[in-house]
This record gives C-alpha cells, sequence and structure tokens, in this order.
C-alpha cells in the first residue's frame, strides 16, 4: 500500500485530478439526466445532503464524512491491502472481481438493519452489478496510481456523496451507477488481458 504522494508524486498527482473528475463528470451528466427525466435540476442547496448524518452537515461536511468512512475504512482494506496481494499473478480484472465479491459479503449485514438496504428488492442486481464495476473502475485507477489508495478514497467518497444524497434516490444514483458500469465494461477487455507483475 502505497498512501503517501512519494513514489513518483507527478503520476499519483494525474491519477489524483482523474479520480476527482471522474466522479464529478457522472453527477454532471446524472443532474441533466434529472432535469430531463423529472423536468427540474436538483435542488442546489440540498445537493449532496443526506438524512443518514447528523442534522446541519453542509456538503463539505457529509463529502468529508464519506471520505473518512467508505473511503478510508473500506478502501484501506479493498485497494490498499486486498486487491495488490490478489493481484500478483492474477489478471487486473480478475483480481477486482475477487475484491468485489468480498465487498459484497462485507454489505451482508446491511441488508439486516439499513433501510436502502432492506426495500431494495431486485435492485440488489443492480447493486450487483454496479458494486463490481465500482470494484473494476478503482482497481484500474489503484494501478494506474502505482497502488496509492488516495485516488480510489478521494473517488469512493465524491462518488457516494452523489449517490447516497436524498435527491439522488430518484434518478442521479441510478445514472451514476449506470456511467460506472459503462466505464468497468470498457475497462475489463484491456485489464483481463494484462498480467500483474
Amino acid at each position: 500500500m502505497n498512501l503517501l504522494l512519494i513514489n513518483n508524486p507527478g503520476v499519483i498527482f494525474a491519477w489524483l485530478w482523474i479520480a476527482v473528475l471522474l466522479p464529478l463528470a457522472y453527477g454532471a451528466i446524472s443532474v441533466l439526466v434529472h432535469r430531463i427525466v423529472t423536468g427540474s435540476f436538483p435542488a442546489l442547496d440540498r445537493f449532496g445532503l443526506t438524512s443518514e448524518l447528523p442534522a446541519g452537515f453542509n456538503l463539505w461536511q457529509t463529502s468529508l464524512a464519506w471520505v473518512l468512512t467508505f473511503g478510508i475504512g473500506e478502501e484501506s482494506g479493498w485497494r490498499g491491502f486486498l486487491l495488490p496481494e490478489l493481484s500478483r499473478g492474477r489478471s487486473l480484472f480478475g483480481s477486482a472481481l475477487i475484491v468485489a465479491a468480498v465487498w459484497m459479503l462485507w454489505h451482508l449485514p446491511a441488508f439486516g438493519f439499513n433501510d436502502n438496504y432492506l426495500h431494495m428488492g431486485f435492485g440488489v442486481i443492480g447493486w450487483a452489478i454496479s458494486l463490481t464495476y465500482g470494484s473494476v473502475v478503482l482497481a484500474w485507477i489503484c494501478e494506474g496510481s502505482r497502488w496509492s489508495i488516495i485516488p480510489v478514497i478521494l473517488w469512493h467518497g465524491i462518488f457516494d456523496t452523489l449517490t447516497a444524497s436524498d435527491q439522488a434516490a430518484e434518478v442521479m444514483a441510478m445514472v451514476c451507477s449506470m456511467l460506472v458500469i459503462i466505464q468497468g465494461v470498457l475497462l475489463m477487455r484491456s485489464m483481463g488481458r494484462r498480467p500483474n507483475a
């Protein structure tokens, strides 16, 4: 795991930009689709906010909460430890699929208490596909940044800010997830052919 920006800082800096701009691009597209589908733009004063966090949190506090919890909390294990270990002798794509399976199992307890998971129904299929291709995209970012987890922490935190907000439930979360799936499908062929050292 390479947490610091000391191993080729130029490469890591470029991937930091990629990791920030990708979910922001998903968000911009999802806002436009929201406008087309619902006839109005999402309320900017509520953008990114969620009832899952304490009342009074603003966009920056919400984003920081997602970066610290799901970003650092999950990515230190999945892309910081498990992915590099699995990718020794396996393709990056195959390793990303194994991480996705473990990541899904990690979420199983949430199906017993979290309302979003409890009411998912057949939507669990879309959730599993999205999480799988999210693992592919994050593996690509992690490898590209020379195994630094800072870019994937930021990507995960920004993505959760966009998709876990209350106003994302109608359209935005679905569009963001679809864009991740499309990107993952485009990446998987080259990743599957490339064995890692």
